[in-house]
């Protein structure tokens, strides 16, 4: 399920982009920092829309970074379990087939497509049900 929320996160703004305008840095430096990242309760944040709200910048000793305080909306992907998600089957193995799921791909394994007795064709790539 896709989630639209509201993230709070550290934006390291290095010295050659201090001359850029501030929403504009701290946004590219969130999208580069947070994008694509699987975290275990959120899920995989798939795009960082943009700040909120930019706190003051910090310096530390023998860094020429300022370092931002900054609230975010992100679009994050976590499937819930039994949730029925549509995919593209990419490749089928004598296993099962792999799907494509949005930013995700992923296993369906034999077990779970049917309670029948299926085998695996390997001259044409394709599963075969045995009735």
């Amino acid at each position: 399920m896709y989630k639209k929320m509201k993230l709070e996160g550290i934006v390291r703004i290095p010295p050659d982009k201090l001359g850029d305008p501030l929403e504009e840095a701290v946004d590219r430096e969130l999208r580069d920092k947070y994008e694509a990242v699987v975290d275990k309760t959120l899920g995989t944040i798939v795009a960082i829309l943009g700040s909120d709200k930019i706190g003051e910048g910090r310096i530390l000793a023998g860094d020429g970074a300022v370092y931002y305080n900054a609230i975010f909306d992100a679009i994050v992907f976590k499937p819930e379990m039994q949730e029925i998600i549509e995919g593209e089957v990419v490749e089928i193995v004598k296993f099962g087939a792999f799907l494509s799921m949005g930013p995700f791909d992923g296993l369906l394994h034999v077990s779970q497509i049917t309670n029948e007795y299926i085998s695996y064709d390997e001259k044409n790539a394709r599963l075969v049900s045995k009735e």
